[in-house]
């Protein structure tokens, strides 16, 4: 469980980011990680260094957000959350996106269409994407068409 001093930094760090403040933004979410460094709260310090990348996005400092988001995935996987790893893939691929870094799908790929939920802190929409799998995930990937009001894994 954070520290409230961490609560704090976190809420104000979004808070200035969300008011294009980003230089204290970084301050106060790096302040929040050391927190979460200290108390050994790795879920934590996860999601502040997605935060941290989310800051660095806005600015359009994709290759320090991209950074801070591949630490941000790689402690969601080492927690087990799934929930933080789909939001962490997500804006990776977004951060890539933006820099036209696309992966290539391989020749025995299928190409379909998914409907997936789209959340941030304050929306929450349903959108239609495209993507390419393999055939050995093609049948999650068939059950997450069939069920489209369920998160899709990241494959």
């Amino acid at each position: 469980m954070p520290s409230k001093a961490s609560f704090v930094y976190s809420t104000l760090g979004r808070a200035y980011r969300s008011q294009g403040d980003y230089a204290k933004a970084i301050e106060h979410h790096t302040q929040d990680l050391a927190i979460a460094k200290e108390v050994g709260d790795r879920a934590g310090e996860g999601i502040t260094y997605g935060n941290i990348g989310c800051v660095y996005h806005e600015q359009g400092d994709f290759a320090n957000a991209i950074e801070y988001l591949a630490q941000d995935l790689a402690i969601a996987k080492e927690v087990g959350n799934r929930a933080g790893e789909g939001t962490a893939n997500g804006n990776l691929g977004t951060c890539h996106m933006h820099l036209n870094k696309y992966v290539k799908p391989s020749p025995t790929a299928k190409h379909i269409m998914l409907w997936q939920p789209r959340c941030s802190l304050h929306t929450c929409s349903l959108t239609q994407r495209s993507t390419w799998v393999s055939p050995s995930s093609f049948a999650s990937a068939q059950l997450a068409r069939a069920l489209p009001s369920h998160p899709i894994p990241p494959y």
